[in-house]
């Protein structure tokens, strides 16, 4: 047994291997980026505590970029995450969050095989809702665990989990050195302030999230 449950083994000891399932090819999917990257580009940010995200890459040697299978889930994964909830009243997103950011559709050209996070499966490899629930002080070590288990499933191009505040979506990150030509834009990244974009994002926010943009 670990002494810490939380991290992962040594490199190379995960014993269990991770639930995969297919992203078929054809597969709509919705992100919010920064307004300077593309629909379909990579990040190869190395991360900074505490920014950065849930599954970001420890070096440049490949990209990750994540995505959604709608709007809902990618404005619950990015805008929403880290807001804490309110009580009576709706919960506040500044208007700064939004700006300089987009928001775009893309589509899988080819077949991908995914490892999942959701529900149970983590189980398999002895970890639990934790990964993709926890707050961002964690993110180092859920980091860890995205490199061990790309170690552990090398024809894996990425992994699946519920965005931490909406269980109704899914959340994705694939990494660019597998997932490499299998995605194509599905149109010109929209900016969250703008007219048509703010809007979209409002009836998301107010919708589901009891959420407000302020000025």
């Amino acid at each position: 047994m670990w002494e810490d449950q939380r991290k992962p083994p040594p490199r190379g000891g995960i014993a269990g291997k991770p639930r995969i399932e297919p992203l078929p090819s054809g597969t709509l999917l919705a992100r919010v980026h920064p307004l300077g990257r593309g629909a379909c580009e990579f990040s190869h940010d190395v991360p900074t505590t505490p920014g950065g995200g849930r599954f970001d890459t420890y070096d440049d040697a490949f990209g990750h970029l994540y995505a959604a299978d709608g709007l809902e889930g990618a404005v619950a994964e990015t805008l929403v995450r880290d807001v804490p909830l309110a009580d009576p009243g709706p919960r506040e997103i500044p208007f700064t969050r939004l700006r300089g950011r987009a928001f775009s559709f893309l589509r899988t050209t080819r077949d991908l095989r995914l490892m999942v996070l959701r529900g149970p499966h983590p189980s398999t490899f002895g970890q639990g809702a934790w990964l993709t629930k926890c707050e961002r002080e964690d993110y180092p070590l859920t980091r860890e665990w995205g490199r061990a288990l790309r170690e552990r499933v090398s024809n894996a191009a990425g992994m699946v989990w519920h965005p931490r505040h909406d269980e109704e979506a899914l959340a994705y990150v694939l990494w660019s050195d597998r997932a490499a030509g299998a995605l194509e834009p599905g149109g010109p990244p929209l900016p969250i302030d703008s007219a048509e974009g703010l809007a979209a994002v409002r009836k998301v926010l107010l919708e589901r999230h009891n959420a407000v943009v302020l000025r």
